[in-house]
C-alpha cells in the first residue's frame, strides 16, 4: 500500500511529462528505493524498503500496460487499494485468537502432574481448565489417537 502511495504521489508530480518517459522516471524510483535498502540500510533492516521497491517496480509495469485503457488507470488507482483492503479484511476475520503451547513451557505444578497423569492413563479423554500466570485460562485437550 505504501509503494501504491509512493507510486501516487510520482504519478502526480510527472503529470505533464511524456508516457515513456513518466514510466523511466517510475521504474528508476524503484531502482534507487532497491539501492538505498541494500546500500545504505541493508540487512532485515532494509528489506522493507526492498519489498517497497519490488511494488514501485509492479505497479509501473501495470501501469505501462493498463495505461492505453480508459478504465487501465481507474482499475490501477482503485483496484489495487481495494485489493488490498479486502486482503487486510480477509486476514482479520480469520484470526487465530488461540496457542498452542509446548508441554516443557507449562511449568505450573499442577498442570505438569496432570500431564504426568494423562501421559499414564491413555483412558483419559477430555479437556481440563488451568489459570494461566498472566490471568489468563487455558484448556489442556486429551484424547486417543486410534490408527
Amino acid at each position: 500500500m505504501l509503494a501504491m502511495i509512493v507510486f501516487g504521489l510520482a504519478y502526480v508530480f510527472v503529470k505533464g511529462i511524456e508516457d515513456r518517459t513518466q514510466l523511466l522516471l517510475q521504474f528508476s524510483l524503484g531502482i534507487l528505493i532497491l539501492v538505498f535498502s541494500l546500500s545504505v540500510i541493508g540487512g532485515f533492516e532494509g528489506m522493507p524498503y526492498a519489498v517497497l521497491s519490488l511494488g514501485v517496480f509492479t505497479l509501473a509495469i501495470l501501469y505501462f500496460f493498463l495505461k492505453k485503457y480508459v478504465i487501465g488507470k481507474k482499475i490501477l488507482f482503485i483496484g489495487v487499494p481495494l485489493i488490498f483492503v479486502i486482503h487486510i479484511f480477509i486476514g482479520f476475520i480469520n484470526q487465530v485468537d488461540y496457542w498452542v503451547v509446548d508441554k516443557e513451557r507449562l511449568t505450573d505444578d499442577e498442570t505438569g502432574d496432570y500431564i504426568e497423569k494423562i501421559e499414564k492413563d491413555t483412558s483419559i479423554v477430555g479437556y481440563k481448565k488451568f489459570n494461566g500466570g498472566e490471568g489468563e485460562d487455558f484448556l489442556q485437550l486429551t484424547g486417543a489417537v486410534v490408527l
